[in-house]
């Protein structure tokens, strides 16, 4: 009877999880400015990158972010490739999720980049949400 508990319990799949990252922890280039409620400015040719845990499988990313002008480019990567070029409008923040697949479980970088070719403006990052079923 102990041994069928043990591999009833055994067999069970990983619980999903949410992670949210303050954007002012992440590690960013100094151009940056990170601000006192946590969150993270960023101008063009800027970069700020994470570390996050996550199980293998599906992973969403939700990325709040507000433009300081109209439609600034942020590129997301994750693990070490790009996964998107988000278009970020000014006015509230607005969240953009990006689902990818995780290939192995362990740390993954998660970084944002605002390219040098967007032009003037910033782009405020409120929060990055990583989020696993």
């Amino acid at each position: 009877m102990a041994l069928l508990i043990a591999a009833i319990g055994c067999s069970q799949a990983p619980i999903g999880g949410v992670l949210t990252l303050a954007p002012a922890g992440m590690r960013a280039t100094p151009n940056c400015t990170p601000q006192p409620d946590g969150t993270l400015t960023m101008p063009v040719n800027a970069s700020a990158e994470a570390t996050a845990y996550v199980e293998r499988g599906p992973v969403t990313l939700t990325v709040s972010a507000a433009a300081t002008r109209a439609s600034l480019p942020l590129e997301v990567w994750f693990a070490g490739e790009r996964i998107d070029r988000l278009q970020i409008e000014s006015g509230a923040a607005h969240d953009v999720a990006r689902r990818v697949q995780a290939r192995n479980s362990g740390p993954v970088s998660i970084r944002l980049v605002v390219p040098e070719a967007a032009g003037d403006g910033a782009i405020h990052v409120e929060k990055i949400v990583v989020t696993q079923p």
